[in-house]
């Protein structure tokens, strides 16, 4: 399983255990963010652009 460590919290963060949130409905929008220390690791977009 990938893992990665987190810049801020210097934690090691497995692929399962990052959070994401969505926004949106025809263009979708999304956060994820670190399980640990709730820092946003990126963002990330795809879908029609109205």
């Amino acid at each position: 399983m990938p893992m990665a460590k987190c810049p801020y919290c210097n934690k090691i963060v497995k692929i399962d255990d990052i959070k994401m949130e969505s926004t949106g409905w025809l263009a979708n929008k999304k956060m994820f963010s670190c399980p640990h220390c709730e820092s946003i690791l990126g963002m990330g977009f795809w879908g029609s652009i109205p």
